[in-house]
Formats: C-alpha cells, sequence, structure tokens
C-alpha cells in the first residue's frame, strides 16, 4: 500500500485545519470561530491571506476550557 499525501488523508490526517474544519473539531459555529480568534483565544497560522489552524492548539484550547467540580 503506497504512503498517504496530505490530500488523500482527509480531514483526521491533514496538519493544519480551515476555520470550518476547526469549527466542526470544536463543535461550534464559524462566528463563535471569529470571535475566539478575535479574543486571542485561538493562536492561528498565516499563509498569505489564509488563517489556518493546528490541531494542537484545537486540543490545548479544549484542555483549559476543561472545568472539573472537586469530589465531595
Amino acid at each position: 500500500m503506497a504512503a498517504s499525501t496530505p490530500k488523500t488523508e482527509g480531514r483526521t490526517g491533514r496538519r493544519l485545519l480551515t476555520y470550518d474544519e476547526a469549527g466542526e473539531y470544536l463543535a461550534v459555529g464559524r462566528t463563535t470561530m471569529y470571535d475566539l480568534v478575535a479574543k486571542g483565544d485561538l493562536p492561528t497560522v498565516k499563509i498569505r491571506r489564509c488563517t489556518r489552524f493546528k490541531r494542537e492548539d484545537l486540543e490545548d484550547y479544549i484542555e483549559s476550557q476543561t472545568f472539573r467540580r472537586p469530589r465531595i
């Protein structure tokens, strides 16, 4: 079996995600994604005029928003 290139691996194999893909990953809409970026909550990667997101940054954001209630 030949090695896959990033274009043939599908969304799970891509290193950088678009706004829509990142929103889908976080289960939020496009407007929420724009708000998170505007507030500085999510780092972005700029490639010319394109804005992309690293999957690792999305994971870090999820961890930073995770609240664990103390056990009683």
